[in-house]
């Protein structure tokens, strides 16, 4: 290892590039998984086996549960091994062993958190309930089967995958049942929305002052017109009577409205088939490899055994078995982030006691007149290439305690936060802490995730979500085989004490009585079965109306935009008269409108109406008009105005917060505190662009302004005289004339001027980056032409408001299923490919498919899969085959390496 990463390092990153990156595919041949032939594992049943067509995709098939679940977790081991090996060592806070000290903040923040320790009582819950009750010791036996299929993965495999060696992590670590507990963990914190906003809220209110702070900040959607609620008025008052009948049976096709997101679901009455039609297409950043793994499931058990079979076709998470989002042969389901308030941030008043017998540093906390004891944990972080950190970690009765360099690039707008917080006293130290859904102790993730392999009906769905309910927050859409739509709010929110829209700012800790007062339970957040539009839609906007649902469920919801697009679309088509397939239901996921940019260029076209004489820029104002001039807000692949609009907005916003940081800079208290707090355009840029606090957006992918910044510059557009920023940077008219000159001189400079050529990018592998080597090369996948933007249906975020290329969330996955013949219409596609094992042709191999919008048929049924095989394995041999393994090869495989490398670089 330490030969072959030196003489990598040594030989400089053009030389990698060019050459060593296919000098490591030909030595890590041998860690491509092998998916054919006969294997042995003890206790798997002997008619267990995985096939895969010429994609990749594994079926695996079994008389056995737990042997199914095993193959399940084989299929992930061989294609994900080091992403199952990473996301463990992520979660339970021990990135230093891999990277060193640069990951230190990283982990510390994990520790803090305590996810590892919560999977474990997680674990001993599954064990305790599961001596008295059979479902649970299935889903025991399901994570330990899954966990002994990754085991078996590992320690067949000819060589470990690149990455290990490149590491240092060898040899394999084994795969626990706690570790698919703590994944689940580490995906809930990472997908949970509410603290983010609170500290950087707060902090730019002390540094900027509430009036500049308060128009890049604000989550107000009231004045959203055109975005529909995902469960309206009716819905919304039933949900606690929704969650407690069977509406299978109970109820007809009779109810109110509930709406989707990025997942939206049609019922039959609008579609060609007559059956609902559900189309799911979750938004996540792609990488190398991806998120989802794409899977199916058949249990096929003896008669004898008396047990019920079941089947499952769609994606799970890396870590994770199951079925995320796919179906079961009666219903079909998608999700998306929930994007409820389901986290705070607190201030409390610390004060340090004599250490404890054992030596222990003891912490107690200010409840109004009284102190009370806080938990203390100690931990050792081993650090690779460095002496290992002994460090404690405390938990209080509100939370976790948070340390400033665990927010990384926010670390000083959160001790600005905590300062302005005013818990600061002689008796007590102030610090700031962490509550939020994803810390609940005894989550239940693994148990819904197996009931939804077994749902039959929506009283059914319902229950199952109950279990996911209590740590992750995510809307959940529906269709079944009967001719049912419905949605469901999962994860349970915080009962506030305060008023409504304090917890938009750090909370009082130190008072008595501080904290929440319970949790909404499931039964009573929102729902809908079988809405009178025919249609549900939900793309991570507003979910109810808050005058007719009595719950609060926050205001951390992005703006409707692509709600928006999605239901004209579907109105559009429901006017023609026409009815709904797959192929339409695929025009719309893939639609590149945006009703922002609809409206951005509207109010653009009006500001111009009548040019100044005067105007510095009118030349510049005058071409930017002309070309944008009848701009629908399609922003598609060949559409040169898409690439002039982004640029303009883009400009809009930095001329906007530059001139206004420039007048705040000249008084002298507000000089002081940017200087400081190192707040400048570019942090600031960041927080109101919605970047999370890590920059490996490990733990956050994105803060709460992220899905606010359009809807807020709209708002300064429509009332310019009521814009501190506007009125600062010269009215209106001037603000943006200056950001067209900027932008026609940028547009200028493109030799192809188009947006998917600007806005293109490649899915990115985190070793590229960190040897220097040019995106797009290395470990990446190839340079692919992308459409739309943050704010269209087909989403494709920009990397940020300076960079035009796509570097932000994107649409991770395409489900459809047409619930009349789920044998033949049913398409999936993910982005990348199957297999994350560098080298393997099926690394990239659907990157391009994807990129163009096809979405194949998902062949699941078993006949359909038996013949489509391309490979198959099946695990019928009684004894192990012998193996030299791969260590000879590794030899020979370094020594071609140096002297490659070394002839490259001579």
């Amino acid at each position: 290892h330490e030969d072959i990463s030196g003489a990598i390092m040594a030989t400089g990153a053009s030389i990698l590039a060019a050459g060593a990156t296919r000098v490591l595919k030909t030595i890590f041949a041998r860690a491509v998984p092998d998916y054919d032939g006969g294997r042995y594992a003890e206790g798997v049943a002997p008619d267990s086996e995985i096939l895969r067509d010429a994609d990749g995709t594994p079926t695996c098939l079994s008389s056995d549960e737990k042997s199914l679940f095993f193959l399940n977790g084989v299929s992930q081991g061989q294609d994900r091994l080091w992403q199952l090996h990473i996301s463990r060592m992520a979660a339970s806070g021990r990135l230093c062993e891999v990277a060193g000290k640069k990951a230190l903040n990283v982990d510390v923040m994990l520790r803090q958190l305590d996810f590892s320790g919560r999977a474990k009582e997680d674990l001993l819950e599954i064990e305790k309930r599961a001596k008295t009750d059979k479902e649970i010791q299935a889903v025991l036996d399901m994570l330990q089967g899954f966990a002994d299929g990754v085991n078996w993965a590992a320690s067949n495999a000819k060589m470990l995958p690149m990455e290990f060696w490149l590491t240092g992590q060898r040899p394999w670590q084994e795969w626990k049942p706690v570790d698919s507990l703590l994944v689940l963990r580490l995906h809930a914190f990472a997908m949970s929305f509410g603290v983010q906003h609170s500290i950087l809220r707060q902090a730019l209110y002390e540094i900027l002052g509430p009036e500049a702070a308060r128009e890049w900040t604000r989550l107000n959607l009231s004045d959203e017109k055109n975005a529909p609620f995902t469960v309206p008025a009716h819905d919304s008052k039933i949900s606690a009577e929704l969650a407690k009948m069977d509406l299978k049976t109970a109820l007809g096709p009779q109810r109110e409205k509930g709406l989707g997101s990025n997942v939206f679901v049609v019922g039959g009455k609008l579609t060609e088939s007559g059956s609902p039609i559900m189309a799911s297409d979750p938004h996540l950043a792609v990488k190398v490899p991806e998120f989802w793994y794409q899977i199916n499931l058949h249990f096929k058990p003896t008669k004898e055994s008396k047990e019920k079979p079941f089947s499952g076709a769609g994606v799970a998470a890396v870590g994770v078995p199951g079925i995320f989002i796919g179906h079961n042969t009666f219903a079909a389901w998608g999700i998306t982030l929930g994007y409820c308030d389901v986290e705070d941030s607190f201030v409390e008043r610390l004060r340090q006691l004599p250490d404890g017998k054992d030596g222990m540093p003891q912490w107690e906390v200010q409840r109004g007149d009284k102190w009370e004891p806080v938990r203390v944990r100690k931990e050792v972080i081993k650090i690779k290439g460095s002496t290992p950190i002994v460090d404690y970690f405390i938990d209080t009765s509100l939370g976790c305690v948070l340390s400033y360099p665990s927010l990384q690039k926010y670390n000083k707008m959160a001790e600005v936060a905590v300062k302005a917080s005013g818990g600061e006293t002689k008796e007590g130290k102030s610090i700031l802490s962490y509550g939020g859904l994803p810390l609940r102790r005894r989550a239940r993730g693994a148990e819904g995730v197996y009931r939804l392999l077994r749902i039959r009906s929506f009283k059914e769905f319902d229950d199952a979500l109950t279990c996911i309910s209590r740590t992750a927050s995510l809307n959940f859409s529906y269709a079944d085989t009967d001719g049912h739509i419905g949605y469901v709010l999962a994860g349970e929110v915080p009962i506030r004490k305060g008023k409504r829209g304090e917890e938009q700012f750090i909370l009082n800790g130190f008072d008595a009585g501080a904290g929440w007062d319970g949790w909404v339970p499931h039964a009573n957040l929102p729902k809908s079965l079988d809405p009178d539009k025919n249609y549900v839609i939900n793309a991570n906007h507003k979910i109810v109306d808050y005058n007719e649902y009595r719950h609060y469920l926050g205001a951390t919801f992005k703006a409707g935009f692509r709600a928006e697009a999605i239901e004209e679309e579907l109105k559009k088509m429901i006017a023609k008269g026409h009815k709904m397939t797959l192929e339409s239901c695929i025009k719309v996921q893939l639609c590149q409108l945006s009703t922002a940019a609809r409206e951005f260029c509207a109010l653009l076209a009006k500001t111009f109406e009548e040019i100044p004489q005067d105007c510095a820029h009118r030349k510049d104002v005058e071409f930017a008009l002309k070309h944008l001039q009848g701009f629908d807000g399609v922003l598609s692949l060949d559409s040169t105005q898409a690439t002039l609009y982004k640029l303009t907005h883009s400009f809009f916003v930095q001329h906007l917060l530059k001139t206004g940081l420039k007048t705040l800079e000249s008084k002298k208290e507000v000089k002081d505190k940017l200087d400081e707090n190192g707040l400048d355009i570019r942090l600031l840029e960041t927080i109101v662009d919605g970047s999370g606090f890590d920059e490996a957006k490990a733990l956050k992918l994105l803060n709460e302004f992220q899905g606010h910044l359009h809807i807020n510059v709209l708002r300064m557009m429509r009332d310019p005289k009521d814009s501190w920023w506007v009125t600062t940077a010269g009215g209106l008219q001037k603000a943006l004339s200056h950001a067209l000159a900027e932008a026609v001189a940028k547009f200028g400079t493109y030799t192809d001027k188009t947006w998917g050529t600007v806005h293109g990018a490649a899915p990115a592998h985190a070793f590229t980056k960190t040897l220097g080597m040019a995106p797009g090369t290395g470990f990446d996948g190839p340079f692919i032409r992308l459409g739309g933007d943050t704010n269209t249906p087909n989403q494709c975020k920009c990397t940020s408001i300076d960079d035009l290329q796509h570097g932000g969330s994107n649409v991770s996955l395409r489900f459809l299923a047409d619930m009349s013949d789920l044998r033949n219409g049913c398409r999936l596609i993910t982005p990348v490919g199957i297999c994350g094992v560098f080298g393997s042709p099926l690394y990239t191999n659907r990157l391009q498919k994807w990129a163009n919008g096809e979405v194949p048929k998902l062949v699941w049924e078993e006949t359909d899969v038996r013949e489509a095989a391309a490979y198959k394995m099946k695990f019928n041999l009684k004894a192990p085959p012998s193996s030299l393994g791969a260590a000879p090869w590794i030899v020979v495989g370094i020594g071609v390496t140096i002297a490659a490398l070394l002839r490259a670089r001579k």
